[in-house]
This record gives C-alpha cells, sequence and structure tokens, in this order.
C-alpha cells in the first residue's frame, strides 16, 4: 500500500497472540516482548521481537512507520478492547523510507487496525449454553480479554493457534466468522471513512444484528442450535457439514 502511495488502509491483525491490557503493557514504559501483542505490529515500527535470523520469523524488512508512534497505536488498540466493542482504533501514521519495499518516507497513511480478540459485547449477546463454551473460565464476563478458553473445542478462541489449531471444526469457523462480522458493522463508521471514496454517498444504515445467528451454527454438523433444534434463522443450511450454501 505504500508502495502505491495509498492514503486509507485496513488492516486486520488476524492473530494468535491475546493484545495485552493497559494495566498489563504499557508500550510508553517498556518494548513489548511476545506475550503482548502480535509480533507484526511492533515490526511495523521498526521493533523487531525476534532474534536476528530465526528461522520463518525475518521481519526486519517491515518498518515502514517511524517509532515514536508505535505507542500510541497500541493505547488506541487497549482503549478500543477495553471499551468491549471491538478492538477496532483508527491512527494517522507518517512512513518512513523502506527501500526493500520501495515504500518513500514522509507520506501521511490512515490505518484502521483490526485486532483479533475477545469483544465483551458480543459475548453477553450468545446464548448461555454456548457462552459457557466459548469464555475463559478464569474470565467469563470478559472482564480480561486477553484471557482465554482454555480447554475444550473452544480452547484459544479467538486466538486459535495457528502452529496446532490449522483446521477448524465447522462451530470453530462459524463462531469466528460471526465475532468478525459484528465487529465490522459494530464499528461501521470508521471502515466507512476508510473505505468510502471522498464524495460518495453515505451507504444505507446498517447496524451490528443482536444475536438471531446471522450465521449458520451447524453445532451438531446438521445446522441445529445446540440448545432448541432449531435451524438458523436465516434460512441457509449447510449442505456437507462445511460449507453454508450461501
Amino acid at each position: 500500500a505504500g508502495e502505491r502511495g495509498v492514503q486509507h488502509v485496513v488492516l486486520f491483525i488476524n492473530t494468535d497472540a491475546p493484545l495485552s491490557p493497559a494495566w498489563k503493557y504499557d508500550p510508553k514504559d517498556r518494548d513489548p516482548v511476545m506475550d503482548d501483542i502480535d509480533d507484526n505490529i511492533p515490526a511495523y515500527f521498526g521493533i523487531e521481537l525476534w532474534k536476528p535470523n530465526s528461522p520463518g520469523f525475518f521481519l526486519v524488512h517491515n518498518t515502514v512507520f517511524r517509532r515514536e508512534d508505535y505507542a500510541g497505536v497500541v493505547i488506541a488498540l487497549q482503549a478500543a478492547q477495553a471499551s468491549g466493542q471491538g478492538t477496532v482504533a483508527t491512527t494517522t501514521l507518517t512512513t518512513v523510507e523502506n527501500p526493500w519495499w520501495g515504500i518513500s518516507g514522509g507520506l501521511t497513511v490512515n490505518v484502521t487496525w483490526v485486532y483479533l480478540g475477545r469483544v465483551a459485547s458480543w459475548e453477553q449477546q450468545l446464548p448461555q449454553d454456548i457462552r459457557d463454551k466459548v469464555a475463559a473460565k478464569k474470565d467469563l464476563n470478559c472482564k480480561n480479554p486477553h484471557l482465554v478458553r482454555e480447554e475444550g473445542m473452544f480452547k484459544n478462541f479467538p486466538n486459535f493457534k495457528t502452529s496446532s489449531q490449522q483446521q477448524l471444526e465447522v462451530p470453530q469457523a462459524n463462531l469466528l466468522a460471526d465475532l468478525a462480522g459484528w465487529t465490522v458493522l459494530n464499528n461501521k463508521e470508521q471502515f466507512i471513512s476508510a473505505l468510502r471514496p471522498t464524495g460518495a454517498p453515505v451507504p444505507p444504515e446498517t447496524n451490528a444484528p443482536e444475536h438471531h445467528w446471522p450465521f449458520p451454527f451447524p453445532w451438531h454438523g446438521n445446522g441445529s442450535h445446540p440448545s432448541n433444534g432449531t435451524q438458523p434463522t436465516n434460512g441457509t443450511q449447510p449442505t456437507n457439514g462445511t460449507q453454508p450454501t450461501n
């Protein structure tokens, strides 16, 4: 994007590393460690968490923003996470020259960051039987969203481990899709601002849905709701237990 001079970027951080809250990690006081944040974000600001020449994790060429702007991004994401409405934050940043990727310095870029993590408002709308299987046992009310489920099918949800949970079951994938869709709709103003061309008409009003299962949720592989055996409210039915027909 920086190479092409793009001024608005929407960046989804689909990570297996939950974001540490402000009380646990203050980016103004110290550099991050692996448990604080996804390693790609610090790398964009010239902060390398991996040792040089680490196999498979060579991020040293990815510096595109000023190091002094890093803390502001993290603080904005932590505040969004604490709000319980989805970890979405928009920041205005200035690029630094990056010959490796052909990026010029001094460009102003508005970046909308979307960090994958637990969302309190979304969890509160889940049917209780599903919520009981998704929420961290140590944090059932999502007061500390960096804590994730410790066991069961939804272990680590939504930050499934990319090293050991690469093949998701249907309920895992559908619930993850529901969370992602809800987060986008619940923060629609930021996405509209980032993606709508200047002067374009404002799109129709669309709100984040309350949970009547807008996405199929085949808990038992047949499209039925686990608690009452009814079909998804939008009429869709997975044809083979893996993919919705719409």
